[in-house]
């Protein structure tokens, strides 16, 4: 995927799933850096996001993000209002990183590589979600693969 500077560029999946409890995965192959822009002093990361979105506005998500110079970011809208989850103090080295999205109930995990990186209580997200991966800005991002795991209602 390439986005041109300034707007977002992604995948939303099609069918919608459902589920308190799930897991998205996703691995990506490449988080370009952003282009430069004439006039702009200092280059922005390019980003990679896993977002699972719980409205077709984007107004109430969760996003996972992976920066070109390594860092991550874990984010929470809920009715439009924005929270930076992390503490500014997350990154890796590993190329070809796999992030996911863990939901039990109203605990989220923001997981790299199979391993706990964050975890947070978020409160009256809807059960009906819909998964996004997206870039935000002029980089180039290649995802390898992207899974979804529900449990079954009984």
């Amino acid at each position: 995927m390439r986005s041109v500077s300034g707007a977002r560029a992604g995948v939303l999946s099609k069918p919608a799933f459902k589920g308190d409890h799930f897991i998205v995965e996703a691995t990506l192959a490449k988080v370009g850096p952003t282009l430069p822009e004439p006039g702009q002093p200092n280059q922005v990361p390019g980003n990679g996001i896993l977002t699972v979105m719980f409205d077709n506005s984007g107004r109430n998500r969760v996003e996972w993000l992976l920066t070109s110079e390594g860092l991550l970011e874990a984010w929470a809208m809920s009715d439009g209002r924005v929270e930076r989850l992390d503490k500014r103090n997350l990154a890796t080295r590993t190329k070809n990183p796999t992030l996911a999205i863990v939901r039990r109930g109203d605990e989220f995990l923001f997981m790299l590589n199979g391993q706990e990186g964050l975890r947070k209580n978020l409160t009256d997200m809807p059960r009906s979600f819909h998964v996004m991966l997206y870039g935000f800005g002029s980089s180039e991002n290649n995802w390898d693969s992207v899974r979804v795991v529900t449990v079954k209602a009984k």
